[in-house]
């Protein structure tokens, strides 16, 4: 697909996260996530800094934070969280819809990865219902696989089949250890969340 049919499906779960996250009941924002450390709130957070980021803002404005870019990421979506109540970062999530950050010289599935997966990272504990598996799912699957190395997960992760018991489709070498369970689930396999099957 071209790239901007890639951004507008971006943007379009960003909008449905933000539509989602309107009916969370206010103590839920609190709650750890699958993300160690980050509650929902700054998994929201954290999406709206990377949906409002630009190149500048996030790889030049992030090294003033901290030199690291993983851990300046961290401390500026942590300092967006305390700074925003709920309702200004469902706002500003959805203002920022359309916002095209990605790390550069990756694909833009991998920012429609940040989205599906920290939605999955949050989904049991802020109660939003099930994202079945779709072509979306796949892709980032599939985007997960094939650049490991960008995600901090083991290489092993090429040798596995993902079988989501939500869709009739597979990813991965037919002869693999099988990751089952619902798309949301695999994801968060796919990104360390939860073991690898050997």
């Amino acid at each position: 697909m071209p790239n901007d049919t890639w951004w507008a499906a971006i943007a379009e779960e960003r909008l449905a996260l933000a539509d989602a996250l309107e009916s969370t009941d206010p103590s839920a924002w609190a709650a750890p996530s699958r993300c160690v450390g980050w509650t929902v709130r700054d998994v929201v957070a954290h999406l709206v800094y990377l949906a409002e980021g630009t190149r500048l803002s996030i790889l030049l404005g992030g090294a003033l934070i901290d030199p690291r870019p993983s851990r300046s990421v961290d401390k500026a979506a942590r300092r967006l969280a305390a700074s925003q109540s709920p309702e200004q970062l469902i706002s500003r999530l959805r203002a920022a819809a359309h916002g095209r950050f990605v790390v550069p010289g990756l694909p833009p599935q991998v920012a429609l990865g940040e989205v599906l997966v920290h939605r999955a990272d949050i989904a049991r504990a802020a109660g939003l219902p099930n994202r079945p598996a779709d072509d979306r799912t796949k892709a980032v699957l599939e985007a997960e696989r094939r650049l490991w190395f960008a995600f901090g997960v083991s290489r092993r992760i090429r040798d596995v089949r993902f079988a989501p018991t939500d869709a009739d489709w597979t990813v991965g070498p037919p002869g693999g250890p099988v990751a089952s369970g619902r798309g949301e689930d695999l994801l968060l396999v796919a990104t360390g969340r939860d073991p690898l099957p050997t």
